[in-house]
């Protein structure tokens, strides 16, 4: 069962702090990293999106643009959630507004990120016993994990763009289960549609677990 967040300590304008800790299950610590690893990997994603239409990868940038729409949306970035889908629809019907929303992308995402380096500035919170909450260090039973780790390789496998979708439904249970560096890595490569990278991704993972 889902907790319900209604007062969260963390404080981040312009992103629905509440509604993605109660998508996490609560888990503060989660969403933390989450953030930092938004902040890390998509500062360069107006950049990315003019390189990808000057060498005539459109259907790319629309793939991109699309992952921009979802992960903002999983993580509560309302204005690159907004400007990302507008984008996205832009760029699918060949509208004139493209390099507009595309510099209107490349602000809502600088703004996010001087949110989420000021917000997350602030130390994590202690419980009352003084020990860190750290709720993301909780193991996960390999006979969980497992069974998603095989589904999630067998989308990448056929390159079904429902990965993606089935990575954000699992993120909690993958982010906890992996190491940071992984996951992060995993994340990337679905993420954008680079599934034969995901698909080695995931073997070594299988490796590790029967090795171990």
């Amino acid at each position: 069962m889902k907790e319900d967040v209604s007062s969260p300590a963390l404080v981040l304008p312009g992103i629905d702090v509440i509604g993605c800790l109660n998508r996490l299950g609560g888990d503060e610590a989660l969403l933390r990293r989450l953030l930092t690893h938004f902040s890390s990997h998509y500062g360069q994603t107006a950049q990315t999106l003019r390189d990808l239409l000057a060498a005539g990868s459109h259907a790319d940038a629309v793939r991109l643009a699309h992952t921009m729409k979802g992960m903002a949306g999983n993580l509560g970035i309302l204005a690159v959630q907004q400007v990302s889908a507008r984008l996205e629809s832009a760029l699918f019907e060949g509208e004139s507004e493209v390099p507009e929303l595309i510099d209107a992308l490349q602000e809502a995402v600088q703004t996010a990120r001087d949110v989420i380096e000021a917000g997350l500035s602030v130390p994590t919170l202690v419980q009352d016993d003084g020990r860190e909450n750290r709720q993301d260090t909780r193991e996960i039973d390999p006979n969980v994990l497992q069974p998603l780790l095989a589904e999630l390789r067998a989308r990448a496998l056929n390159h079904d763009p429902t990965a993606e979708d089935f990575l954000v439904e699992h993120r909690k249970t993958f982010a906890t289960g992996l190491r940071a560096a992984l996951f992060e890595r995993l994340s990337n490569q679905i993420e954008n549609y680079r599934f034969t990278e995901a698909v080695s991704t995931l073997d070594k993972v299988f490796q590790e677990a029967l090795s171990g």
